[in-house]
Parts: structure tokens; sequence; C-alpha cells
């Protein structure tokens, strides 16, 4: 992999006063924004294919080392990103305030399941019928809270709609995986076949380890 230049960072194992953090505690100051405008979104899948209109950051500043763990036990790990510009925006119940947080500032994000249960499935009865037929088949829902551990060492808890993040190593590209407050699995699934990102951590240290293990002989995956 080629050399990527990268801003310094406070990290698990060095955490230092610099113009990085300088930066990140200014945005995080500035991007509070009140009110809960596109709350209630559809259930969406933990993946979803890239689009035109999805440009992201990928093999420069923006992109960051680290590894994604999701919940059948996959640990991916590359160059991180999102949005070219689009910070994670993140509603905190309590304050009732929209959190913009940039993917620079952040040191992890953990997945808070609150919610998951098999559904029963439904369709209309006929057109302009507004009455509910159950098919007896069941679906999987989930609902999700996002813990996001910042560079000043301090943590922010909401909900997040839709933010993707893609992985980038090798030349290679994986993803979008997708954080989403609502999930919603096709028919005849199970809660364990709706993959969800569990928890991403920036960290070179991590992604060198994970990759050095990929890497050796006899290994898998």
């Amino acid at each position: 992999m080629s050399a990527r230049r990268h801003p310094p960072r406070a990290c698990e194992c060095e955490k230092t006063v610099d113009k990085s953090l300088v930066a990140c505690l200014l945005a995080l100051a500035a991007t509070a924004l009140p009110g809960e405008a596109d709350k209630h979104l559809p259930a969406q899948p933990a993946t979803m294919p890239a689009t035109e209109s999805q440009p992201i950051s990928m093999g420069g500043e923006d992109a960051l080392p680290g590894v994604v763990e999701l919940s059948d036990g996959r640990v991916l790990a590359g160059w991180l990103a999102t949005t070219v510009e689009k910070p994670f925006s993140v509603y905190v119940e309590q304050t009732k305030i929209r959190r913009r947080i940039p993917l620079e500032c952040v040191l992890g994000i953990t997945a808070v399941v609150v919610e998951e249960k098999m559904e029963l499935a439904w369709r209309w009865k006929g057109m302009g019928e507004p009455q509910r037929v159950y098919t007896g088949k069941r679906y999987p829902t989930r609902r999700l809270k996002w813990r996001f551990h910042l560079i000043d060492d301090s943590y922010v808890e909401g909900e997040v709609k839709g933010q993707p993040v893609w992985i980038e190593h090798g030349g290679g590209r994986l993803g979008p995986y997708v954080l989403h407050e609502r999930m919603a699995g096709q028919e005849g699934q199970q809660l364990k076949d709706l993959t969800y990102v569990k928890r991403i951590i920036v960290s070179r240290r991590l992604m060198e380890q994970v990759l050095g293990e990929r890497a050796a002989p006899g290994a898998q995956g």
C-alpha cells in the first residue's frame, strides 16, 4: 500500500494536543443543531449499493486507518472514509440537539441495540381498502443508536440517519456499511441474518495488526 499523509491524532496509545485536535474541538463546538428533522426514516439494510450521487473521500488525507467489526463476526481493516464534506449527524434525544461530528474527530463508534424483534409481515387487503392482511410470515427489525468516542475523550450517543462508511485496502473498496437508526430484513430471515456494523475503531496499529494476520502464511479470510 502506498504511503498516505495522515494528520496527527489522539488515539488509544497517544493523546497529544495538536492542530488536528484543536480543529476538531472547534468543529465539535460549532456543529450542534437544534431540532430533529428527518428523524423518522424508513428502515434500511446495513449495506446499500454505492451510486454516483454518493461521492466519497478515499485515498487522501480524509481517509483514516482502522477496522470495522460486523455483527456476524467479520473484522474488516483498511482506510475508512465517509461521504465527502458530510459529518455524522447524531440526534441526541436527551438534549433535543443534532450534533454534526466530522470523521476526523472520531476515535470509535459502537452500535447500541435499542430494540430487535421479529415482525409479522402484512399487505393491504386490496386497492383503496385500508385493511391489513397478515401473511403469517415474519421478518427481522432492529432499532439502533450509536455511541461516538471523540478525539477529546468525550462521548456522544444518539440516532444517525443513514451515514455510509467505506473501507479501502490494496486498491479495493468494501461497502458502503451504513449506520442506520432502523433496519428491516426480508421475510424468512432471522435476526442473525440482519447484519449491522457492531463497532468501528480508528487505529493504525489495529489496522496493521489485522492486515498482518490476514497476510500471515496459512491465514484464512
